[in-house]
């Protein structure tokens, strides 16, 4: 958005384009009234009107003249000032299953999961040998994700459950995932 000027006259000669917004949710406080394109800021950690140290605006798209307090709107932020950006994702497999997943469903999917991929051996006809897996293994792997370790499991696991599994384990420890938490295999 720097680069194009946003918030700026416009002074050379521009195409259309796309940008991204900042936006964060807010609910308006009370014993105000606001208004679409509101200037705005935080102070004591509470929503406040002002031009002088504005961080953004009260969506300008909004079609309601004013707006009441406790009414949920988008903050835009100003171009430029935020430090980091996180895009939101979707997939079809994490979007069902946050949908239907408990705690408890959670659970007995990595359950389930563990004993699909921890393998403690092979017999001699080559398939799993699962005897090895038990509820001590599904402990010490949570506390593994919890110190934020990585996890290697003894199988063929080349991450193509790693959303699902994400999703399950952050529903679990009720927190989200470090980057720097993943799941691998032995080979």
């Amino acid at each position: 958005m720097k680069e194009l000027g946003i918030g700026k006259i416009i002074t050379e000669k521009q195409a259309r384009d796309a940008i991204h917004v900042p936006v964060m949710p807010v609910t308006l406080p009370p014993n105000e009234y606001w208004s679409p394109g509101q200037w705005v800021s935080f102070l004591n950690g509470k929503l406040v009107k002002t031009k002088t140290d504005a961080i953004g605006i009260i969506d300008p798209f909004l079609k309601e003249n004013w707006l009441r307090e406790g009414t949920q709107v988008w903050i835009f932020l100003f171009p430029g000032s935020i430090t980091s950006l996180r895009h939101d994702w979707s997939h079809p497999v994490v979007e069902e299953a946050l949908k239907t997943s408990t705690h408890k469903e959670s659970e007995a999917w990595v359950r389930g999961f563990l004993k699909d991929k921890f393998m403690y051996g092979e017999h001699l006809d080559g398939k799993p040998d699962y005897e090895g897996y038990n509820e001590v293994i599904y402990e010490d792997f949570i506390e593994q994700v919890r110190r934020g370790e990585p996890f290697v499991f003894n199988s063929d696991y080349h991450g193509e459950e790693d959303a699902l599994l994400r999703f399950h384990l952050e529903n679990i420890l009720g927190e989200r995932l470090g980057k720097d938490v993943y799941f691998g295999c032995s080979c």
